[in-house]
């Protein structure tokens, strides 16, 4: 305090850290059968938020939801996974809901399933 005022002193300088350790996405894009009504994305979405409070535990990140039609080509749902380690995705697919989803929602739904598992450093915020 001088003079009976506050005196403003700035926070130290932002050090950014150096190196993340990197993660693991998992993406999944599908392409429905022309039967797939709104109700059935609408109960599989429904499925996948409940999948998320139960797996939350193996996740960094989750998320899912249908093609924004930006772009004529694109599959119609995708589903976007961030996970720790190699490990993690393993329990991740293993997880019986998981499995469950697949079996009753996702393989009566799919005519066309891609996926792809790449490593990642997540960026510091600016």
């Amino acid at each position: 305090m001088a003079d009976g005022w506050l005196v403003y002193e700035p926070p130290p300088p932002f050090e950014p850290v150096d190196r993340f350790e990197p993660v693991i996405l998992h993406v999944v894009t599908f392409r429905w059968h022309q039967t797939v009504t709104t109700e059935d994305v609408e109960a599989l979405s429904s499925d996948l938020r409940a999948f998320r409070q139960t797996a939350g535990a193996l996740l960094v990140d989750y998320h899912f939801g249908p093609d924004l039609e930006l772009r004529h080509g694109n599959g119609d749902f995708a589903v976007v996974a961030l996970l720790a380690s190699p490990g993690d995705l393993a329990a991740y697919l293993d997880h019986p809901l998981h499995k469950e989803l697949v079996a009753r929602r996702l393989g009566p739904m799919t005519e066309t399933r891609l996926a792809v598992q790449i490593e990642v450093e997540p960026a510091p915020i600016a």
